[in-house]
Parts: structure tokens; sequence; C-alpha cells
């Protein structure tokens, strides 16, 4: 089901993405199209936008009630640890970066991810338009922020070292203030992601380039996944088969 989704919504215009994620007062509720099997709530990575989309289309088109499923889109909240709150049964997907469930699964929490959403990286090193740098090596001697990830440091590192710069002369900071007031303070960055943030940047009269990852020894992978807790999972792996699977 979200897997179709996912590509018909990354071709549509921008306006027509903003659509599906505006209240409908015509759509019908769930317990018109008959008995509702499961509640499903799906925690999303960041406040809705175009990424989002599928999801928003999948319920519009009403693909989870013929599932027999009733969807609950939940929205961020920084006071919870949304991976422990999975495991925890409190939700029972969330949409997060692939290497945050790689730490967690280091860390022997129960989470599996059953599904990618974007898979390939879409978080840039980011300088402002005029910047003098034009690739990683030439960050040596300026201040880097970067955002709240961990692996955010070993994707710059990795970019620096293969580009043949200093790591030594990188100065590393933290992104403590919204993304357009960052170059106030450093030289780069590291938090942004190429469609949704610069757009909002641009509008908002800061102009950046941005500068791929993969291009400079990164490998490839997944930018965002549905993540579940294991144990729910298992116990009843065909509510997740019906999220998931294609018509």
């Amino acid at each position: 089901m979200l897997a179709v989704i996912i590509i018909v919504t990354m071709f549509m215009p921008d306006w027509q993405r903003n659509k599906l994620t505006e209240p409908n007062p015509a759509q019908p509720d769930s317990s018109d199209s008959g008995p509702v099997i499961s509640k499903v709530r799906i925690r999303l990575d960041e406040p809705p936008n175009t990424s989002h989309a599928y999801i928003y289309a999948a319920d519009m088109m009403g693909y989870f009630r013929e599932e027999g499923l009733s969807l609950e889109i939940v929205e961020p909240s920084q006071r919870v640890n949304v991976l422990e709150q999975v495991v925890a049964g409190e939700m029972e997907i969330a949409i997060v970066p692939a290497p945050k469930v790689l730490f967690a699964m280091q860390r022997k929490l129960p989470i599996v991810s059953i599904a990618a959403v974007l898979r390939g990286p879409l978080t840039y090193l980011t300088v402002p338009h005029q910047s003098v740098v034009q690739t990683p090596r030439n960050l040596a001697g300026l201040k880097v922020a970067l955002g709240t990830y961990p692996h955010y440091e070993a994707m710059l590192k990795t970019m620096v070292d293969k580009d043949g710069g200093d790591w030594s002369e990188v100065e590393i900071k933290s992104i403590d203030q919204p993304y357009t007031a960052v170059f106030r303070d450093v030289d780069a960055m590291i938090g942004p992601n190429v469609i949704d943030d610069r757009m909002v940047m641009e509008q908002q009269g800061v102009s950046v380039r941005m500068i791929e990852p993969t291009l400079y020894g990164v490998p490839t992978f997944y930018e965002r996944v549905l993540a579940a807790g294991q144990p729910a999972v298992e116990e009843n792996p065909e509510l997740y088969r019906k999220v998931v699977a294609g018509p």
C-alpha cells in the first residue's frame, strides 16, 4: 500500500502534495466502511510536510480502511523518545532516520525497520551561497554546526577525509537555533535536508549551496524508515503487512 503511494506522491506538483495534508471534511469516517480490525498510530518525524504525502494520500484514498485499519497520524514531540514509545506499545509505527534504528539496536532496544521511506540521504553539507567552501577539504579552520543525530559527525569526517582535508582543523558546534540563523555563528552545517529545509531557508532570504555526502565517500543509506517494536511485529505480523503491502 504505502510502497506504491510513496512513488506516486514523489511526482506530484507541490500544490497537489500540500492538498493531501489539508483536512477533508467530506472524507467518510472509517466506521462507515465496515468494521475496523485495528487502530494504527504512526508518529511523524517532523511536522507534516511533502515527505509525508504518501501517508495522507493512502488515508484519503481509503487504502487503510480497505485493509480494516483505522489510521491515527501523530505529530512529533520533543518530550518523548519515539523509539521507546514504540517498544512500549504506545505507538505502532514511527518514522525515523535509519541510523537511529541501528543505534537503538546497539543499545539492545527491540526495534525493527519494516519499510524504507526515503531510500537515499537527503541531509547534505550546507553552506551559504557565497561561501568559500567548494568541497569538504575547504572546511579546515572553519566552524561546522551539526544537527542532533550522532551519525552526522561521522558523515562529515568521512567527507573531509575523502576529499583530502584536515579533519583535526575542523571545529564542531551544535545547532541550537533555527537553520536560518545558524550562519551567523558558523561557516557550514549538516542538518537541513535538500528538499523542505532548503526551500524554507531560501524563502526566508537565506541562499545556500548543498554538497552531497555520497560524492565524498559516504555510502548511501535510507534517510527515513518505518520503525516498529519487534515484539509487536512478532505478535501481529499481519497488521504490519497490511500497512506496507502494495495492492
